[in-house]
């Protein structure tokens, strides 16, 4: 593909990322907030920190603490960078993801160009990558979405390419990207794997190529380890290994998390625990074809990579896509089905995209075997229908997610306009350094920049026990707490729960602000 047209590709899908980027103000999510809250602690010069706790994995004694004990640094650091350069705000912290997304559909074409020596397919999987489907928004805020995709992506690329052409440079380049990957979601490991299993099924030097691999990763993991030893004395997330005993995506949020044990699983019994695995890789299947594949491009990229199987990039992406689906499935099924396997598979999307219009490519050779269709014309034609189509979806998607039906107060942004109310609320109404339990306490920050813990799974008993470890004085209550159901429709139903107001957000339902009774905790 030549240079200008990878400059022209670059132009507009910058012009796209860009423009997408105007209604998204706001990190919008509490990922996206987390990674955003403690950039601003890296540019702040308060390092690794958090001000406020969203989860009790690895409950500290008191705020701050030290962060990413459950996602990993690598995005705060980009958005910290991008705000160190241009400024302190969320725009500037987005500047760089937009940059990182205008990149994506160059590395979409040289991926087709790589699969089919065809500039024309590479540059439709180009702009098929530029309507990126679910994937825009997410690209354009400060999630971990653009760099993995990147990231991911590159390491399956640059894999093929060293199975292609044994030279151990090469697997010191994969391992290094894999640290990458590593440090921009925690299971960027199972791109090791992958790298790994590559490797030992090939012709390569085996033994060296693995220890070279091994080199490159370790080198760029290496710090963090030292970080997080440092800051928690273990070199993995301490007490993380505690969500594979979850049996609920909430309990992800209980307290003590000391309940999640392996015997407290097992005692669920293997019928629920299958059930639960069935239905989460049902649940991923889905996303597949409806999220990754839109509908109407799974079968093309499904025909694509069978047709060009044989190609080392198409099976061992093929092998990370297996590996994601029963990993996700059936050790996190409930991380998985809520959000991680979306999260993950973004490194697959530049290969997925460049395999589409293969795919079609080969669906029209069928028509021209047995419908004796023109093949230059259908090619133009269902080529370029493809693209307006996932153009059109894309927008589509953008506009209920993120706009909705009033673009001057986006959709994307409701959230954050109920935390800056709360936050206002407090500012005068609650003393200097009062701490606040709230639903998502990285968003509640982001917004207003007051220390808060995370409302837990369970009902008013755990909530209460919280309370009085951390000294709470005031608890935010919205209808996203389902065991707190009776509480928030009957703001009475605590005596050691005093409600002070009740706020209506332009959109979505109301919040409840209580005052915790100071005779809490008492002997």
């Amino acid at each position: 593909m030549s240079r200008k047209n990878l400059l022209l590709l670059f132009i507009l899908s910058l012009f796209v990322a860009a423009s997408a980027s105007i209604w998204i103000r706001v990190p919008g999510y509490m990922d996206a907030e987390y990674y955003f809250a403690t950039a601003d602690q890296l540019v702040e010069g308060n390092g690794f920190s958090e001000p406020f706790l969203w989860n009790y994995l690895n409950p500290p004694d008191s705020l701050p603490h030290a962060s990413h004990q459950y996602w990993m640094p690598l995005t705060s650091i980009i958005a910290a960078f991008s705000m160190a350069i241009f400024g302190e705000t969320f725009r500037d912290a987005q500047r760089v993801f937009i940059l990182i997304t205008a990149a994506i559909p160059l590395l979409t074409a040289m991926a087709a160009y790589h699969i089919h020596e065809d500039s024309r397919f590479a540059l439709h999987a180009g702009l098929l990558a530029i309507g990126s489907g679910f994937f825009l928004p997410f690209l354009l805020t400060t999630d971990s979405f653009a760099p993995y995709m990147v990231i991911g992506s590159l390491i399956l690329l640059c894999t093929a390419r060293a199975v292609q052409t044994p030279k151990l440079p090469l697997w010191l380049l994969v391992g290094g990207l894999i640290g990458l990957a590593h440090l921009t979601r925690a299971d960027g490991i199972l791109l090791l794997g992958v790298a790994l299993l590559a490797i030992w099924s090939s012709q390569v030097s085996r033994l060296q190529s693995t220890l070279i691999l091994l080199l490159g990763y370790g080198v760029l993991m290496l710090p963090w380890w030292v970080q997080s030893f440092a800051a928690t004395g273990s070199f993995l997330s301490p007490n993380a290994s505690r969500v594979l005993w979850l049996l609920s995506y909430d309990e992800l949020f209980a307290h003590p998390a000391a309940q999640l044990t392996p015997q407290r699983w097992l005692g669920a019994g293997w019928v629920t625990l299958l059930t639960t695995r069935i239905d989460s890789l049902l649940k991923d299947l889905q996303n597949l074809i409806g999220v990754n594949g839109l509908i109407f491009l799974g079968p093309m990229m499904a025909v694509g990579g069978y047709v060009h199987r044989h190609k080392p990039i198409v099976r061992i992406a093929f092998s990370y896509l297996l590996i994601l689906l029963l990993v996700m499935s059936f050790i996190f099924p409930y991380a998985g089905s809520r959000g991680g396997f979306f999260h993950s598979a973004s490194a697959l999307m530049p290969i997925l995209w460049a395999l589409a219009p293969l795919g079609l490519h080969e669906m029209i050779k069928f028509g021209v075997r047995k419908r004796n269709w023109d093949r230059e014309s259908a090619q133009r034609v269902f080529g370029t229908a493809m693209i307006i189509l996932a153009g059109l979806i894309t927008l589509g998607l953008y506009t209920v997610r993120v706009t909705g039906s009033n673009p001057q107060t986006p959709k994307w942004s409701a959230t954050h306009r109920v935390h800056v109310q709360v936050g206002e609320w407090m500012a005068a109404h609650a003393g200097p350094g009062e701490l606040v339990a709230i639903n998502n306490p990285p968003g509640f920050y982001t917004a207003a920049r007051l220390p808060s813990i995370v409302i837990p799974d369970g009902g008013e008993q755990q909530l209460k026990s919280v309370v009085e470890k951390y000294d709470v004085a005031w608890v935010v209550l919205d209808q996203n707490n389902p065991g707190l159901r009776t509480l928030y429709e009957n703001p009475d139903a605590a005596d050691w729960l005093i409600l002070e107001a009740q706020l209506e957000p332009l959109q979505g339902s109301k919040v409840l602000i209580f005052r915790v009774d100071p005779r809490v905790g008492d002997s």
